[in-house]
């Protein structure tokens, strides 16, 4: 018995003898992107409202007034969800382990470009509330954070 694999019985990832196909795996980054679509419409839509000089209102003057953090953002989040979720496929990192390697090598920048101009936006744009919101009055002496 000394010969014996210690790790005989563990599952390893991408293992198929407990499951019947590798297809589950696929879904995540199905699933992680269907979630991205909304955010990556919408932020596409607001870079073409910066990029069309679109008319000013009181919902969109803090993005077209400074766009500085807005296009790095959405630039970034976009890479990063659709490049991110390709890095949960266990078949592409046992496939291609340099491209998974170079491929998160580039998303920490990403990553963090979309946080921290996404701190910059929360910290120094002003919130935008409609008048009809029930508590607009109250929320326009919050703090900022």
């Amino acid at each position: 018995m000394a010969d014996r694999d210690e790790h005989a019985g563990a599952l390893r990832v991408g293992d198929t003898s407990y499951g019947s196909s590798t297809k589950p795996y696929s879904l995540i980054p199905a699933g992680l992107i269907a979630l991205s679509v909304i955010p990556v419409v919408a932020g596409t839509a607001r870079l073409l409202d910066i990029a069309g000089r679109a008319e000013i209102t009181e919902a969109n003057a803090r993005f077209v007034t400074a766009p500085l953090p807005v296009v790095p953002h959405i630039l970034a989040v976009t890479i990063y969800c659709v490049v991110g979720a390709f890095q949960f496929l266990p078949g592409l990192r046992r496939s291609k382990p340099r491209w998974h390697r170079d491929a998160g090598r580039v998303l920490v920048p990403f990553g963090l470009l979309a946080a921290l101009t996404g701190l910059w936006m929360t910290q120094f744009y002003r919130r935008s509330i409609p008048a009809s919101c029930a508590i607009s009055s109250a929320w326009q002496w919050a703090p900022p954070w």
